[in-house]
């Protein structure tokens, strides 16, 4: 019994301490092509805004990424009047104008993982360079477990590829 507890209570500080780092959310449902998914991390004195539009199963495509420096988040939020930042405990208010979002932005389970949102549409940005060339012709399935600086590697290493043989 003393052992099952002990492994609780480390699983709950686990699972507090990593939660208290990510936020994320969901806009639109998640049963229809179309929702946007909301990502926004606090790491290393950075807040990282990330928002994918997730059309359709596996297929993303990034809209907005930035990161800011924490200790000029006040700065960025009274000069930008268009996104804007405000930090809580346990969420993160969000105002971005130019996609008309206002959200509080808690800890919800998003479709995919952020890093392999990161990756697929980093594959659709280059795929949309070329008329008859879809994001999933790029990598496998199986690819999504490198690490996103091979993955990109891996991509442009399948465009390569494909252009040769299109010759």
């Amino acid at each position: 019994m003393k052992n099952f507890s002990l492994l609780l209570i480390f699983v709950s500080i686990q699972l507090t301490s990593s939660g208290q780092n990510m936020y994320s959310s969901r806009i639109g449902s998640k049963f229809f092509p179309g929702h946007l998914d909301l990502a926004i991390s606090i790491n290393n004195g950075n807040l990282r805004y990330e928002l994918f539009n997730h059309w359709y199963t596996g297929s993303f495509a990034e809209l907005r990424q930035f990161v800011i420096p924490l200790d000029s988040l006040d700065h960025y939020n009274k000069s930008n009047d268009t996104l804007n930042f405000k930090l809580y405990p346990d969420k993160i208010y969000l105002i971005d104008k130019r996609l008309n979002i206002e959200k509080n932005i808690k800890h919800r389970k998003l479709c995919y993982s952020v890093e392999n949102m990161r990756k697929i549409s980093f594959a659709f940005k280059v795929s949309t360079k070329y008329v008859n060339l879809h994001h999933y012709d790029l990598y496998n399935s199986e690819d999504l477990i490198l690490n996103e600086n091979e993955f990109k590697d891996k991509v442009l290493g399948n465009l390569k590829i494909m252009n040769k043989t299109k010759r």
